[in-house]
């Protein structure tokens, strides 16, 4: 069966509070026919990803709002709104939020279903804490997932 179209209003979705951060899921690899996910990250001050890498996807990030830096392989980036980055496969990544909060869209491709990692991980937030207010409440006992290298 072939993808079918997706509309996703602004503040509606499921979002899962996972690796300190609110995960929007706008389009599953289901979705996509595995062709990709795309995912809005609300990222906090300080927050970020460890250096990792993706041996079966391309990951790509537009940075919506705020400063990010980045590291890709040997280069730091400072990533601000309109900003994209491209991290081919297997290279080791990793980025960091500035003093507010960041928003960024981040594709996957080809679709691994990734996001089923970040839904098992997280936390299902309700409508409020996610969209309730200007930034979203990260839920009781959440912790920072950003460690000092």
């Amino acid at each position: 069966m072939g993808a079918k179209s997706v509309y996703v209003r602004a503040k509606t979705g499921p979002a899962y509070w996972t690796l300190g951060s609110m995960f929007r899921f706008l389009v599953t690899s289901e979705q996509a026919s595995g062709s990709y996910t795309t995912m809005e990250l609300t990222v906090p001050p300080g927050e970020g990803a460890n250096p990792h890498h993706h041996d079966e996807a391309e990951e790509q990030f537009y940075v919506l709002e705020g400063e990010v830096t980045f590291w890709v392989a040997d280069r730091t980036i400072q990533a601000s709104s309109g900003d994209f980055i491209h991290i081919p496969r297997g290279t080791v990544h990793s980025f960091e939020n500035g003093t507010t909060y960041a928003k960024l869209l981040a594709t996957f491709g080809p679709g691994t279903g990734i996001e089923k990692l970040f839904q098992e991980e997280g936390e299902l937030l309700d409508e409020r804490m996610a969209y309730g207010q200007e930034t979203p409440i990260a839920p009781d006992g959440a912790t920072l997932h950003r460690r000092a290298e």
